[in-house]
């Protein structure tokens, strides 16, 4: 008796869509001939290094180990690959269950738009 009312506890503490954290895509909008790839995305707890997102492609980044800081109001750090690197930061709000996403778009270039985060 004691067994059943045990694992009925902890099956139903469970999350069973599996989903109940937010996520973070990342898009490189950035001008191809800025040559500025993203290269490391920081947030809270979470450093996504070793990636490569080139201009005009996107990557995913599952926030599954929580936000220890909340939902709101979260400063993303986005670094870049090239000639000169640097990095552009913005605050987010994020929704459990849901995508957020930042757009890092720009040409850096004189005369054109400087590059930053949307």
């Amino acid at each position: 008796m004691i067994l059943v009312l045990a694992v009925t506890m902890f099956s139903c503490s469970s999350d069973d869509d599996g989903n109940s954290y937010p996520s973070l895509r990342i898009v490189n909008d950035i001008c191809e001939n800025a040559y500025k790839d993203v290269d490391y995305v920081e947030l809270l707890n979470y450093g996504f290094g070793s990636i490569n997102i080139a201009s005009g492609e996107e990557q995913t980044f599952a926030l599954d180990d929580g936000m220890p800081g909340g939902l709101e109001n979260i400063l993303v750090r986005v670094h870049y690959s090239g000639p000169q690197v640097h990095s552009n930061t913005i605050y987010v709000d994020f929704v459990n269950g849901e995508t957020t996403t930042v757009t890092a778009s720009g040409c850096d270039g004189e005369g054109s738009e400087p590059i930053g985060l949307d």
